[in-house]
């Protein structure tokens, strides 16, 4: 891609050849090319320089390179006939020597550069007719060289101008072997850009460009005025639109247009913001301008209800209000209604401006991507059939977003429609930021942007709830920008947007984000959230993207509860084979270590719980920066919570990362120094049982005799570790242990290793399943035997509830294959 200036696209002169001439040479030349284009910039230069001679003129394009030299292109938009050395322009009949011109552009371009630089260049010249189509005629002989063979065009026409790269290079090696020239060179390459562009490379700062944007993009196209004058014959229809497609500009200038032929306008929107805006741009005598909750009270006030509505109001009660002031002639009487954001109001309100509005014009704008979890809005379908719509038209021209952004939508969410963006594609309009500290990145990138000449009235900073945004005001307050939640700037607009906690948005806030931008889109993600955050249709792309792949791993390693508690578990592990196990000195206290968040393991914690004294500590390789504990003196003996989440943090004063209690405590420095810990007896024992369950073999007379003396908690262990590897059906083990009693989380784990190791068309009888626990472990056949019956009646009537089971008849059951 051919380096052009300037960057953020061609100069705005209602050419089109121009600006098609501009894409194609910067997509289709490689990266050691430069183009410049217009010579307004070559005039400012020239001033800067303090030259009184600038070059005369126009250039259209200046193409340069390090080996091939420079060569001036010509662009003559229109259709043209040759009349001997005059181009006659077919539609306004003008005359124009083309070729006189451009020699005399050249040469001059040529002495400025020798009297700026004392560089003695040749340049050579060429033509672009992109609306004329010449054949193989030879139009002009300053424009083929006949002297050679085959002959050498030095212009491309409409035919060749998907091949205008090429074109262009075969132009500037005709050149260069035509003058004589020898290679350019890095140094006199730069030397002329320099000399042509000073001061920048050619990229304007980002306050020009948002001038440059708000002055091209941000108007009522020629294109959206037809789709006005065309939806005008109709009295109810629906407009849908991506952002950036014009909706509330439409709606705005259809209100306007109403307000010319003194009919009286409803403007309804659901957001705040929006209405203040849409407020400012439309005529206050006739055009009303509500949120739909404004509406709704004011309705209520001129009722003289109580100002404090009830609770749940706005699901049913504001309809009934302001259908019952519409009846009573409360309010003002309207010719036309204009909504936009329909996609978010509850289709109970769309039906009831309906009937207010029943024989009179009705026009919806709406946008399904931009409907948010917690709204119960009314889809497009669902909108034409209550407003009673005779059309429905798509807008498909996203003017207002920058390029890269709408392709990189378009990309995550395909449209049913073709969407297109007229933009230049500019890839530094788009950026997303994977980071360590996401405050500290936001301020670098607003201190960047006021030095590029952003106003702090033109950045606003997106973030998903008021708590995000209360506590950003106060950290960011000497800036003077703008801090809104996405829901409140829905359908609102700013230059340059950035979005803080962006890894907390859903789909659709994310998405409404980052359409919001009219220059500029910054989304700062902090890896360690992303790294965590199970990865959704948007984020997809950017947590496969190689660069951020990188930091988001490292994140999750650094953050991990398993990496954090590394040290403490490394010092005391046991190194047993069916779980996890540490005893730590330092915080007195068991580490259990689980694999996954639904352990076959998990009953160890039951086990230590219901024998020991000292507090257990445990944990998944899926926790981030917590741990849970179960101080036992806190609990009953009989029953067993999760414990209480504990956060990992840094301790300032013991320097190590550490959980802390619920009253911000560090566990170690707060430790008991009298503690006692587990004998050399009950380590080895804790030993033995685990090593009778990893074996697993329980054919022998020894191995039964030892499985026969497993603690129930262990036997539930044992019972689950086979089945998470022998399963015949692995849904019922899906199914996590709730706290509550011991006896009945263990009798709950050996019903459900039971139905997953039960072969096909066998049955679950209780009675028969409680004598032959009784029979195969010593600590089952200790119990009451109705005791035990309960408990396991309970776990397969649990199993039976949640479609494990079929119930066969009382105290029989068939299991349910995956």
């Amino acid at each position: 891609m051919a380096k052009m200036i300037p960057a953020f696209g061609p100069i705005d002169n209602d050419s089109y050849g121009e600006k098609t001439v501009y894409a194609l040479l910067k997509e289709g030349l490689s990266d050691d090319f430069t183009v410049i284009h217009s010579l307004p910039w070559l005039s400012s230069a020239a001033r800067h320089l303090g030259m009184k001679l600038p070059p005369s003129g126009e250039i259209d394009f200046l193409v340069l390179h390090r080996i091939y030299g420079v060569l001036a292109f010509e662009v003559k938009s229109g259709i043209y006939r040759v009349d001997g050395p005059i181009f006659v322009h077919l539609k306004t009949n003008n005359n124009v020597d083309v070729v006189k011109q451009t020699r005399n552009n050249v040469h001059g371009l040529a002495r400025w550069l020798g009297g700026a630089t004392t560089l003695r260049l040749r340049i050579g010249y060429g033509f672009i007719f992109p609306d004329s189509y010449f054949d193989n005629n030879l139009i002009n002989t300053a424009m083929v060289d006949a002297s050679v063979r085959p002959f050498r065009k030095i212009f491309v026409d409409k035919s060749q101008l998907p091949e205008i790269a090429k074109y262009t290079i075969e132009i500037m090696q005709y050149w260069k072997s035509a003058l004589g020239n020898n290679d350019l060179g890095s140094e006199r390459l730069q030397l002329i850009i320099k000399s042509i562009c000073p001061q920048f490379d050619g990229t304007p700062d980002w306050g020009t460009r948002i001038i440059y944007d708000n002055q091209l993009w941000l108007r009522l196209t020629h294109e959206q005025i037809k789709v006005i004058e065309l939806l005008s014959e109709y009295q109810r229809f629906v407009v849908t639109g991506w952002p950036g497609t014009g909706k509330t500009l439409i709606g705005i200038e259809f209100a306007r247009r109403l307000v010319k032929e003194q009919k009286k306008v409803l403007f309804i929107t659901f957001n705040n913001r929006l209405s203040e805006y849409i407020r400012q741009q439309t005529p206050v005598s006739l055009c009303d301008v509500f949120t739909w909750h404004k509406l709704c009270h004011q309705a209520r006030n001129r009722l003289a209800l109580p100002p404090e509505s009830p609770a749940g109001w706005f699901e049913s009660g504001c309809c009934e209000d302001l259908l019952s002031a519409l009846k009573k002639n409360k309010l003002k009487d309207y010719d036309a209604l204009i909504i936009d954001e329909a996609q978010a109001l509850h289709s109970s309100w769309l039906e009831t401006l309906f009937f207010w509005f029943e024989n009179k014009r009705i026009i919806a704008f709406c946008d399904e991507t931009q409907t948010f979890s917690f709204e119960k809005g009314t889809n497009h379908i669902d909108l034409q059939r209550i407003i009673n719509s005779q059309f429905s038209f798509s807008l498909t021209i996203v003017l207002r977003c920058p390029k890269a952004v709408t392709d990189y939508l378009m990309a995550i969410r395909p449209s049913s429609y073709q969407i297109t963006s007229p933009r230049n594609n500019e890839p530094d309009t788009l950026k997303e930021l994977v980071v360590i500290d996401p405050l500290s990145t936001l301020l670098n990138e607003i201190l960047r942007l006021k030095e590029s000449s952003v106003p702090s009235d033109e950045i606003t900073v997106l973030v998903p709830t008021d708590l995000v945004k209360n506590f950003l005001q106060k950290d960011i307050k000497n800036f003077d920008i703008n801090i809104e939640t996405v829901s409140r700037f829905r359908g609102m607009e700013s230059p340059v947007v950035i979005t803080l906690d962006s890894s907390n948005m859903e789909d659709a806030q994310l998405f409404c984000a980052y359409s919001r931008a009219t220059t500029a889109f910054i989304a700062i993600y902090d890896s360690e959230k992303l790294a965590w955050r199970e990865n959704n249709t948007f984020l997809q792309q950017l947590v496969n993207r190689k660069e951020t792949q990188r930091a988001i791993t490292e994140a999750k390693h650094n953050s991990s509860s398993k990496v954090l508690m590394a040290n403490f578990f490394i010092k005391g592990d046991l190194k047993l084979n069916s779980v996890k196990l540490a005893w730590s000195e330092d915080l007195s206290s068991w580490l259990i270590e689980f694999d996954a968040e639904n352990s076959p393991a998990e009953t160890w914690v039951d086990y230590l719980h219901s024998h020991y004294t000292w507090p257990i500590i445990y944990w998944s390789v899926n926790s981030r920066r917590v741990v849970y504990y179960i101080a036992n003196q806190q609990f009953e003996l009989n029953t067993l919570g999760v414990g209480t989440i504990l956060s990992i943090k840094n301790c300032a004063i013991c320097e190590k990362m550490i959980p802390f209690d619920s009253e911000n405590n560090c566990l170690l420095c707060n430790k008991k120094t009298e503690e006692s810990s587990p004998t050399r007896h009950e380590i080895n024992e804790i030993r033995d049982f685990d090593l009778t369950i990893s074996q697993g073999n329980f054919n022998s007379a020894v191995q039964k005799k030892k499985r026969r003396l497993l603690p129930i908690p262990l036997a539930a262990a044992s019972a689950r570790r086979v089945a998470f590897e022998k399963a015949y059906r692995s849904k019922v083990l899906s199914e996590s242990l709730p706290g509550g009693k011991l006896l009945y989380r263990s009798a709950l784990a050996l019903i459900q290793a039971w139905v997953a190791l039960l072969p096909p068309d066998k049955t679950l009888v209780l009675d028969e399943i409680t004598d032959a626990l009784r029979k195969r472990y010593i600590h089952l056949e200790q119990l009451d035997r109705s005791e035990l019956r309960n408990a396991l009646a309970c776990a397969l009537s649990t199993c039976y509830n949640k479609k494990h089971l079929i119930k066969v008849e009382k105290g029989k059951y068939s299991p349910i294959d995956d």
